[in-house]
């Protein structure tokens, strides 16, 4: 990455402050460092030692040693997002910030009043609650506000490629959000905290900051989850995916062969082969399954009556649900809810620890059903016994 020791002999003024001597640092160092993310890393995880002092023209000539050794270790152990900064400053109306760029990632959150950040081509209001980000390397200054501001203003370097490739396709003016109740308290535990190298508060910090990027761009992410809830799916067609992942959304709905091939736009003689062919069951009998074992939930977790659970299951018709719930778990509803409801609710879990039904357990399709079954003589055994 670069060498071990750098030398570096700087000039700047008698009283230079630190920010001056951290400035002049990074121009110095810049060139050194191949990645633009790292450099300002590199400067804070390093030793600085003053050699010696020499006046030169009323200045002070400052030999520094830059010690990187061991830097590599360090930024492969690091935590995905490294906090350089946080500031809480104040500005006055009609505050200008004339155009510049960083080679971090800065992150503000507007506490009292507005600004007016122009962001590359972008510029837009920035009020109370709002959250901003501005990406490496990009152009940014502020227009007059009207009124007097206080921001939260973070510098961060961020390592983790997803994050990275999310927040440089955002359109900067889009790299935004409004607070909706919860993000000052998470600047606040930032800014109060920051310098604590806890290593719970560290990781407490890395993770606060994940949540607040992420969040900048999660409506736009999309991942394909078209699949079954309750069943697994390996070997299964995409096809048959839609088809469990359907159903179990859309069960409690006047759901028939004709609606699915609509939603779904196969061919109903299609989507009845496919199916079978990968589960050895029908579609109704599917749809049968994962309404039974809704009224099954309902009966055991929530003690609801033959009405309420017949409701939630998309059953709507009595005798057709009796003869359903009957036919797949061996006993009538009735039956079954009078046995399941004096059941303490302590021992619910101990008795039907093994059923992935009421465990929520992913399981083949015909376990699936074997464990209605299983459900129905547990329950028929202790109906035996209550009686």
């Amino acid at each position: 990455m670069c060498e071990s020791l750098l030398v570096f002999q700087l000039f700047f003024p008698f009283k230079a402050d630190q920010q001056m001597v951290f400035i002049d640092l990074q121009r110095k160092i810049r060139p050194f460092i191949s990645n633009p993310f790292l450099f300002l890393f590199c400067i804070s995880h390093s030793t600085f030692t003053c050699k010696e002092y020499v006046p030169v023209s009323g200045k002070i000539a400052r030999q520094i040693f830059v010690n990187l050794s061991g830097t590599r270790k360090r930024i492969d152990d690091m935590d995905n997002i490294e906090l350089m900064w946080i500031n809480r400053p104040s500005t006055p109306p009609g505050h200008i910030q004339q155009p510049h760029s960083h080679s971090c990632y800065q992150l503000y959150y507007v506490l009292e009043g507005e600004t007016a950040p122009v962001i590359g081509p972008h510029s837009f209001s920035a009020p109370q609650g709002c959250c901003y980000l501005i990406p490496p390397l990009v152009e940014h200054c502020t227009h007059p506000a009207p009124q007097a501001a206080k921001v939260y203003e973070l510098k961060l370097i961020v390592h983790d490629p997803f994050l990275n490739q999310h927040l440089s396709d955002a359109p900067s003016a889009l790299c935004a959000m409004q607070d909706d109740g919860h993000l000052q308290a998470v600047f606040d535990y930032i800014y109060e905290n920051w310098l604590s190298t806890d290593p719970q508060n560290v990781r407490n910090i890395n993770n606060l900051l994940n949540y607040l990027l992420l969040r900048l761009f999660i409506k736009d992410l999309h991942y394909a989850n078209i699949t079954s809830h309750f069943i697994e799916t390996s070997g299964f067609s995409p096809t048959t995916c839609k088809i469990l992942h359907y159903i179990e959304h859309h069960f409690a709905e006047d759901l028939s062969l004709d609606h699915l091939s609509q939603a779904l736009s196969y061919n109903k003689s299609y989507l009845c082969k496919i199916f079978r062919q990968d589960t050895k069951h029908t579609i109704v009998d599917y749809i049968h399954f994962v309404r039974i074992r809704q009224a099954i939930i309902h009966f055991v977790f929530y003690g609801d009556d033959l009405f309420s659970a017949r409701e939630c299951s998309g059953l709507f018709i009595p005798g057709h649900f009796s003869r359903i719930f009957k036919e797949l778990v061996g006993m009538t509803p009735q039956r079954f809810r009078n046995a399941v409801v004096q059941i303490p609710h302590d021992e619910l879990h101990s008795l039907f620890a093994n059923e992935p039904i009421i465990t929520y357990r992913i399981c083949s399709i015909d376990d699936a059903f074997h464990s209605l079954r299983s459900i129905g003589q547990i329950v028929y055994e202790l109906n035996l016994r209550q009686e």
